[in-house]
């Protein structure tokens, strides 16, 4: 059996488009409870 040690990373604010992006999560899921414009959208 061979073993593959991935490096984790932190998922933050700044880095959440990786999780979406790589559908993951959707939007939606990852928003779920966030208020309308309590963050500002990153571009």
């Amino acid at each position: 059996m061979a073993t593959f040690f991935l490096t984790h990373v932190a998922i933050t604010k700044d880095n959440l488009d990786v999780v979406i992006n790589a559908g993951w999560a959707s939007k939606d899921v990852v928003c779920q409870g966030v208020k309308a414009r309590s963050v500002k959208a990153s571009s």
